[in-house]
């Protein structure tokens, strides 16, 4: 008895565990957060603003049909961030670049703005390539004050050189100008592959609490040790008229900024995954979003593998036909960031054949089995009963085994 309530105790604390580990996995595993182009182009913050002059117009454009954004004037350094995720810190970067100009273009996160609208300060990191001499570079701007300076053709980093200008770039090997505008560091440059140039190239970004690592097109470029940066993110480019930024996304690790959720309950409000046919269900939308609200919905349902619905509102014809259904949404908020697509399952069952209770004193008979055993869905797990006649003759003789112990022992017992 000590051994069975151990048994049980053991495999309840096992349960527990592997419950525990599972829930654990499921609220820290990354989504994947893609970012509309056309998004970014009219919702997010363009900076540092053109207002401080032609320098930092750098007349960004929006190619709908395919989706990219790009520059089109030849200035000094201007980008773009989300103004509604400021609190970025761990997680990975994708996009795809192009530039057809030998000029900078290249990605910017840990973004913060301080001081005032007259004089802002940034501070963010950096990935900066450079078509000029096929090099790339990783920078921390510890601060740029874009307002003490409007002229074109520099940044705060510039060809792999901080605080810099035309004619003070030579080399391209982390040293500093003399703007003045701008602190900081080159913490790693190199030579970019030859397949990048002037090719679309895609480019991943992965922040850890106390490094980044760079790819282009999957393969390592650097890891470079770097504290993690609260902040935002976005592209950018400096002195480069033809910079081609797309496909967009990120993951977060400790950020989650909209989930789609939803639920299938009956008619007394009750979750549910299976249903009879013609019975009450009905879609709860449980999506949940931080900062910018929730402006559309993309809700699809397949029945037995072939869609029958797509459109902005849940599907109510569930229990019309029976089936499996597969219903998905995704959801997109107002400054077009993507939710992962989330789906769930609802079997339609047939109606249950009602079968009438034998007349008083009316005498059962036991049906020959045919050859071929009939199946039975248990849990959407078919089981052949002849699987279970056999998991109850084994049951049978363990059962005897036990009562032939026992007895066994009361015998030798009472001797």
């Amino acid at each position: 008895m000590k051994k069975a309530k151990a048994f049980k105790a053991a495999a309840a604390l096992t349960l527990a565990a592997m419950l525990t580990v599972l829930c654990s996995f499921s609220a820290f595993a990354d989504s994947i957060i893609a970012v509309d182009s056309g998004k970014i182009f009219n919702d997010w913050v363009s900076y540092p603003d053109k207002s401080f002059g032609s320098a930092y117009d750098a007349e960004w454009v929006y190619n709908s049909e395919e989706d990219y954004i790009n520059t089109t004037a030849n200035v000094g350094w201007t980008g773009f961030y989300n103004p509604d995720i400021t609190n970025f810190t761990t997680g990975e970067f994708s996009f795809d670049m192009l530039s057809e100009n030998f000029d900078p273009s290249g990605f910017t996160w840990g973004m913060q703005k301080s001081g005032t609208d007259e004089s802002p300060v940034y501070s963010f990191y950096a990935y900066e390539e450079c078509e000029y001499s096929r090099k790339w570079s990783v920078a921390y701007i510890e601060s740029w004050t874009p307002a003490d300076s409007p002229r074109s053709h520099q940044g705060p980093v510039y060809h792999s050189t901080i605080d810099a200008k035309d004619g003070e770039y030579s080399g391209h090997s982390g040293n500093t100008g003399t703007v003045g505008f701008a602190k900081g560091t080159v913490l790693a440059y190199g030579d970019l592959p030859s397949a990048v140039y002037e090719e679309t190239h895609n480019v991943t970004i992965n922040v850890s609490e106390s490094s980044v690592n760079v790819k282009v097109n999957g393969e390592d470029l650097t890891t470079v040790d770097a504290a993690v940066q609260s902040g935002s993110f976005g592209p950018y480019a400096c002195s480069n008229p033809d910079a081609y930024f797309s496909k967009l996304s990120f993951t977060s690790s400790d950020v989650t900024m909209i989930n789609a959720q939803f639920d299938y309950v009956d008619a007394d409000n009750k979750s549910v995954t299976e249903v009879p046919l013609n019975s009450k269900v009905s879609v709860v939308d449980q999506s949940t979003y931080e900062g910018s609200p929730i402006a559309d919905r993309l809700w699809t349902v397949t029945k037995d593998g072939e869609q029958i619905y797509s459109g902005s509102t849940p599907y109510t014809d569930y229990t019309k036909e029976a089936g499996k259904y597969v219903t998905t949404l995704q959801v997109v908020n107002e400054q077009g960031v993507k939710s992962s697509v989330f789906s769930k399952e609802l079997i339609v069952t047939a109606a249950p054949a009602t079968t009438a209770a034998p007349a008083t004193g009316a005498t059962s008979k036991v049906a020959t089995p045919d050859t071929t055993p009939e199946t039975t869905v248990v849990s959407n797990k078919t089981i052949a009963t002849s699987d279970i006649s056999f998991a109850a003759a084994l049951l049978a003789v363990l059962t005897g085994a036990s009562i032939f112990v026992i007895a066994v022992y009361k015998k030798k017992a009472n001797k």
